[in-house]
């Protein structure tokens, strides 16, 4: 039996790092091991715990099913957040960097509103 698989059932919390040490220490006439080398005596030998965290599994969002086009709306809409050069030219397809609408923003603000109050 080798002194690394004895030292290990001596000692079973020591690590590799720790038995090379251990044997650097107490026969320092012999060449040490390199900590890999010792890591692959052990496992070698069985003598290695394999403790693996479980994977990170991400939790999506679930996704709507709006009924038509445009049915889902941010839940917050901004007021005028991106101006340009004309004044009230401000529109909801460019305050979201969106091109395929041009509904004016404060015709979106006022049908929100007017649906909260409704519910």
């Amino acid at each position: 039996m080798s002194l690394i698989v004895q030292l290990k059932r001596e000692q079973p919390d020591w690590g590799a790092p720790k038995i090379r040490e251990k044997l650097r220490r107490r026969y320092s006439g012999i060449q040490t091991p390199a900590i890999s080398t010792v890591h692959a005596v052990l496992d070698r030998h069985g003598l290695v715990k394999h403790g693996r965290k479980p994977r990170y599994q991400a939790q999506g969002t679930t996704l709507s099913r709006p009924l038509v086009p445009n049915d889902l709306w941010p839940p917050s809409l901004p007021h005028k957040t991106c101006c340009s050069s004309r004044p009230g030219s401000t529109t909801f397809s460019s305050a979201f960097g969106m091109r395929e609408m041009a509904i004016p923003i404060d015709v979106v603000i006022e049908k929100e509103v007017k649906q909260r109050a409704a519910a």
